[in-house]
């Protein structure tokens, strides 16, 4: 399996969020908190 951990030489999808606490990635209506995507093991 390459996929469900995150280590060199497995696939990945995951977000890398601008937010010391979870709420702050709703709290701010219009602003966007996401800092980096990563899909399929590429920054998208």
């Amino acid at each position: 399996a390459t996929h469900g951990q995150l280590k060199p030489g497995y696939v990945a999808d995951f977000v890398v969020w601008d937010a010391n606490h979870p709420v702050e990635m709703v709290y701010e209506p219009g602003r966007n908190p996401m800092y980096q995507r990563v899909f399929r093991g590429q920054v998208a």
